[in-house]
């Protein structure tokens, strides 16, 4: 198994003004796959044993079922048992209109989440949520300033990435979507 794609290491200041070097796990869920949580504990103690630092795990569940929820991988044998919870950020649970108003640039990443859901067999419809998306993040003026073009040229990537559509509705996207 692989090193988990979404493993960052930051430095925090904690309110006591200690300094923390913290690791944060993050994976994406797309589908009810029942392993999950053991493969959430699986990174846990890979990282904890390669780097030995205290680690945050965060699930963002994308997949569109109310009953997916995982958050706790528990083993047990003869006695012995072990419980591991984690984070978990279910994108389902967040209303469209909602996010819509949303000024946290998060809340874009959401609804392209759930707009990849929704569209995942017509690409058109996905092609007028990526508009859509992209309207939105120019019409935003609620990030700072000197952070801007960061918010936007990350929200944009990922929008591309999730939301990917035939070549001819690209060039059409990027005719429609200059300002």
């Amino acid at each position: 198994m692989p090193a988990p794609k979404g493993l960052a290491l930051a430095k925090f200041s904690l309110k006591s003004g200690e300094e923390k070097w913290i690791l944060i796990h993050i994976e994406v869920q797309g589908d009810t796959d029942p392993d999950f949580p053991k493969r959430m504990f699986r990174y846990y103690y890979r990282i904890y044993d390669k780097f030995n630092r205290d680690t945050v795990a965060i699930a963002l569940l994308t997949d569109d079922t109310k009953r997916f929820r995982p958050d706790t991988y528990h083993n047990a044998f003869e006695g012995t048992s072990l419980t591991y919870k984690y984070n978990m950020y279910k994108f389902y649970d967040h209303e469209e209109s909602e996010l819509v108003q949303s000024n946290n640039p998060f809340a874009i990443a959401v609804l392209a989440a759930k707009y990849a859901n929704e569209s995942k067999d017509d690409e058109e419809k996905r092609y007028r949520f990526k508009r859509k998306l992209f309207r939105m993040i120019l019409q935003k003026s609620s990030y700072p300033p000197v952070e801007r073009r960061i918010y936007i040229a990350t929200l944009i990537y990922f929008i591309d990435y999730l939301l990917q559509i035939p070549l001819d509705l690209i060039r059409k996207t990027w005719l429609v979507a200059k300002p």
